[in-house]
């Protein structure tokens, strides 16, 4: 998961001011009178609650839009679903008067929960970070006690389809939901495979890492007795929780037994694909396990399985599949809503209109295929399209400054994938990032963080939106911009960028060239064996190798930028 976006979002947790603050006393409504104004169904209605503030506003205006369109039905039913009455009734807590204010004009249902010392402390082991987790248990006890089922969402999440038929799973096996409808506890993951969690389930995701960005909580006494353990183990100022930093970290501490791996396990006799575990440590108040559903990984996807696999899924495999959400984890390119809002603009899952770029022109460009060594995914060809893309970039941009437009940038091909910080070995997994070793998603198209940084190239001014985001309309008009020629249309393209001739950036746009035709190099580990054993020897000489792991393992580094082409 993302450190920052464990229940509000990744735009520099909560409150980004900087020193402590006090925010003065509200009126608080508080859930229950919220759920009985906007004539929430007891017992029938799942209730969806996010967490957010004015750093996080537009990612939270996002993910309301979307939760709203999904309770009206836009997404369609499930498979194997019948007529069913409960839909789910999403809940933007607001923690200050900006967010509270724009969720009313919004219209999604929404009250203020008052909060006080919250800062901008990176380390969530902070006393001001604890108090937030109580406030989120705390909200989340309150919509059970109303009498609601209920599910934690991060912001930057969106809702493409009602899952309360599916959590509430009374009206036919909805989507497979008899395999899970037994825990009263459901939690999404970060594991890789989609495929293999569809075939082995829970036997599967006991083996990864649970998120807690997209989890239900069943409104039954095991449910509440799971959350007031959360609650005390969050506030634990001594013993092995208190130096745990997030409540996802909690949350999966919770679930496996000390010092041992896995830790938890499906119960005896269960199902071949079921989706229910028994935690391996059992809850204090109790004495006993708590049950835990793992969702699926194709109906609530995070990151990679979204944004990496199934847009570049060519297969069919999924084509009878349509996720319920989708978790905006696994960004190269910082946590920030900037970086949430492109990630979702490249897949067309942006749903709001800024009215301020009505009259914005764009230009863009087409990217030339390739001479590729393999039709299969190689580091080899990855060096290959990963410069040509930055290339283009680097030329394309000094383009758009010339002609003062926002660049609208195409998706760029790709034939490997990229690993945090470098620190794995996708050499060993086929080019994919490991988890993920049997997915096939690549070759195919990468995201822009893979390439360069965003963040830096916005900095330095540059204006820029994926292509798929530029409004109607979308035919692309050639503009000569070599010879001069000038154009009005909305969207101008350079055509084959290749052909174009390079155009060095003004003394002005220094810092601009220099973001985009210097991004930080791509890494990877070799785990098994040396990198010269791995790799060509022309690849190796390419980049440079280091040790990592305490000198157990080699990291290989390269550079994606042409310094011929380089302005």
């Amino acid at each position: 998961t993302d450190a920052a976006t464990d229940a509000i979002g990744d735009a520099g947790a909560i409150g980004d001011a900087g020193a402590a603050r006090t925010t003065p006393a509200v009126e608080v409504a508080g859930a229950a009178a919220t759920l009985r104004d906007v004539g929430a169904r007891e017992g029938e209605d799942v209730v969806v609650v996010a967490f957010a503030d004015a750093k996080v506003l537009d990612v939270a205006k996002n993910w309301a839009t979307h939760a709203m369109r999904a309770r009206a039905g836009e997404g369609g039913e499930g498979s194997g679903a019948v007529a069913s009455r409960a839909r789910v009734r999403p809940v933007l807590v607001a923690l200050d008067a900006e967010t509270l204010d724009a969720a009313r004009a919004l219209g999604v249902a929404t009250y203020r929960a008052e909060y006080g010392d919250l800062n901008d402390a990176a380390d969530h082991a902070s006393e001001s970070w604890k108090k937030f987790c109580a406030l989120m248990v705390k909200e989340l006890r309150a919509v059970l006690d109303a009498g609601f089922d209920v599910i934690l969402s991060d912001v930057d999440v969106v809702w493409l389809r009602d899952a309360a038929p599916y959590f509430k799973c009374e009206s036919g096996d909805v989507d497979g939901c008899e395999e899970i409808r037994g825990a009263d506890v459901m939690i999404s993951s970060d594991n890789l495979s989609p495929t293999m969690d569809w075939e082995l389930g829970a036997r599967y995701a006991m083996r990864g890492i649970f998120n807690t960005g997209m989890m239900f909580i069943r409104n039954t006494r095991a449910g509440k007795d799971f959350l007031s353990d959360w609650a005390r183990n969050l506030r634990a100022k001594d013993g092995a929780y208190s130096k745990l930093t997030t409540h996802q970290q909690v949350f999966n501490k919770m679930a496996r037994e000390e010092n041992a791996w896995p830790g938890l396990d499906v119960a005896p006799g269960a199902s071949a694909k079921t989706r229910v575990l028994q935690s391996g440590s059992p809850l204090p108040s109790t004495g006993s396990p708590f049950a835990i559903g793992a969702l699926p990984l194709r109906l609530f996807v995070n990151g990679h399985g979204y944004f990496m696999q199934w847009v570049n899924r060519k297969d069919g495999v999924w084509d009878d599949v349509k996720p319920y959400a989708v978790h905006a984890t696994y960004t190269f390119d910082g946590s920030g809503g900037e970086a949430k809002r492109y990630r979702f603009q490249e897949v067309g899952l942006w749903a709001l209109h800024d009215a301020a770029g009505e009259d914005e022109k764009f230009l863009t460009f087409e990217l030339a295929p390739q001479n590729l060594t393999s039709e299969e995914p190689t580091i080899e060809d990855h060096l290959i399209v990963a410069s040509a893309n930055v290339r283009a970039l680097v030329k394309a941009f000094a383009y758009a400054v010339s002609l003062n437009r926002t660049l609208a940038i195409p998706p760029l091909p790709c034939r490997c994938d990229k690993v945090w910080s470098g620190h794995d070995d996708v050499f060993s997994a086929k080019c994919r990032y490991p988890g993920a070793n049997d997915e096939k998603y690549l070759p195919g198209t990468c995201p822009l963080d893979h390439f360069v940084s965003g963040a830096k190239i916005r900095k330095a001014g540059g204006r820029f939106v994926p292509l798929a985001s530029v409004p109607s309309p979308r035919a692309a008009v050639f503009v000569d911009a070599a010879r001069g020629e000038r154009r009005d249309d909305v969207l101008l393209t350079l055509g084959d960028i290749d052909r174009v001739p390079a155009l060095k950036f003004d003394a002005n746009h220094a810092a601009l060239s220099s973001a985009v035709s210097h991004p930080e190099p791509w890494c990877a580990e070799c785990l098994r064996e040396a990198c010269a054993s791995v790799l060509a020897a022309d690849v190796l000489r390419r980049g440079a190798t280091r040790a990592t792991r305490g000198g157990t393992a080699e990291m290989w580094c390269v550079s994606f930028t042409d310094p011929a082409s380089s302005p």
